[in-house]
C-alpha cells in the first residue's frame, strides 16, 4: 500500500528513474561513433569563437539548465572561463534523443501516479524532476569524458589556455565533478623514488614517448593519465591506481602488473610480450562516490601472458589477438570478445 509520497518515491518513481538512466545509457553504447562525432563537433566550433574572442580559457563546464530540460529543449550547456574566473557562455547541446527518452520516464511516471491519485498529486511529484536531471548530468559526464579523452588536446590547441585546463560538469556554473584536468608535462623517472610527494602529482598527465627500462612503479595513483607511443622494458607495476588511464600504441615487453587497480583503463593498439598479471582489479567497481568502467583491450596482442587472481568480470576485448595466453583462478564472468 503507498499511503505517502515517500512511499510512492521508494517503491514506483526510484525503479522509473533508474530505468531512464539505463536507457540513456545504452543509447549512449549503441550511437557512440555518431554522439561522439556530433559533440567533438560541437565543442570545436565553441572553441574556435572563443579564439576569435581571444579568450583565455581556464576552465569548460558543462551543465543541463533545468528550466530547459523541462521546456522541452533538452541539452547540455557549455561555458568556459577564463584566465581571471569570468564566465563566458556558449551554446546548448541539443539532445533531442534524450528529450524522447525524457518525455518516455515522465509518462511513465504519470501513468503510475494515476492509479493511486487519490492519494498522490502529480504537483507533489514533480519535485523530485530535479534530482533525476542531476543524475542525468553526471551520467552523461562519464560518456562526456570518454568522448573528448583523446580529443580535448589537440581541440585546445587552437585556442589560448592557462597552464592547467579542467574539465568539469555541475549545477548551473558549479564545478561539482572533474571530468578531465589538462596539466603540464611531467617525467616521472625523477620523482621515483622519492617520498612524502603530492597525492595527485600523478593524477591526469599525459605521456608521450616515454622509455622506462629496468625499474618498477610502486604504490603510486596514476587515475585519469594517458600514455602514448611508451615502451616499458623489463618493468614492474607494484600496487598502481590506473583507473579510467588510457595506453595507446604502447609497448610491454617482461612486464609484471602486481596488485593493480585498472578499472575503466583503456588499452588500444597495445603489445604485451612475456608479461604477468597477478590480482589485477579490471571489472567494474561501484561505491557511493563513484562509477568505474571495466577494462578495455581493444586491437591489442598478447603474447606468452599469463593472468593470475584477476578479476575481470564484463572485461571488454576488442579485435585483439592472442598466443599462448594462461588464465589461473580468474574471475572472467562477462566478458565481451
Amino acid at each position: 500500500m503507498l499511503n505517502t509520497i515517500k512511499d510512492f518515491y521508494k517503491q514506483r518513481y526510484l525503479r522509473l528513474e533508474d530505468d531512464l538512466l539505463i536507457n540513456i545509457s545504452n543509447y549512449c553504447i549503441e550511437n557512440q561513433d555518431s554522439l561522439k562525432d556530433d559533440f567533438i563537433g560541437f565543442v570545436q566550433d565553441e572553441v574556435e569563437l572563443m579564439k576569435n574572442r581571444n579568450v583565455i580559457v581556464s576552465r569548460i563546464h558543462f551543465s543541463i539548465l533545468y528550466t530547459s530540460f523541462l521546456s522541452d529543449e533538452t541539452g547540455i550547456q557549455l561555458y568556459f572561463f577564463d584566465e581571471h574566473g569570468e564566465k563566458k557562455e556558449g551554446k546548448l547541446w541539443e539532445c533531442l534523443w534524450l528529450q524522447e527518452l525524457w518525455r518516455y520516464f515522465i509518462q511513465e511516471v504519470t501513468d503510475e501516479q494515476y492509479y493511486i491519485r487519490s492519494r498522490i498529486r502529480s504537483t507533489m511529484i514533480k519535485h523530485y524532476y530535479t534530482g533525476s536531471i542531476r543524475k542525468i548530468l553526471f551520467l552523461l559526464g562519464e560518456y562526456i569524458r570518454i568522448w573528448l579523452e583523446l580529443e580535448i588536446r589537440t581541440i585546445m590547441l587552437k585556442v589560448f589556455t592557462t597552464d592547467e585546463l579542467f574539465i568539469t560538469c555541475g549545477e548551473g556554473d558549479v564545478a561539482e565533478e572533474l571530468l578531465l584536468w589538462l596539466r603540464p608535462p611531467l617525467n616521472i623517472i625523477d620523482y621515483i623514488g622519492q617520498k612524502n610527494l603530492p597525492e595527485n602529482i600523478f593524477d591526469y598527465r599525459y605521456y608521450s614517448g616515454g622509455r622506462y627500462r629496468c625499474s618498477k612503479f610502486d604504490s603510486m595513483k596514476m587515475q585519469n593519465s594517458q600514455f602514448v607511443d611508451c615502451l616499458f622494458e623489463p618493468w614492474k607495476f607494484i600496487n598502481v591506481d590506473f583507473r579510467g588511464a588510457i595506453f595507446k600504441n604502447c609497448r610491454f615487453n617482461l612486464v609484471e602488473f602486481l596488485q593493480i587497480n585498472l578499472s575503466g583503463a583503456c588499452f588500444e593498439k597495445c603489445t604485451f610480450n612475456k608479461c604477468h598479471f597477478m590480482d589485477i582489479t579490471g571489472g567494474i567497481i561501484i561505491s557511493d562516490k563513484r562509477f568505474d568502467y571495466p577494462m578495455l583491450f581493444s586491437e591489442c596482442c598478447f603474447c606468452n601472458v599469463t593472468f593470475v587472481g584477476c578479476d575481470l568480470d564484463d572485461t571488454n576485448v576488442v579485435n585483439c589477438v592472442f598466443e599462448q595466453v594462461t588464465l589461473l583462478d580468474c574471475n572472467v564472468e562477462n566478458i565481451t570478445v
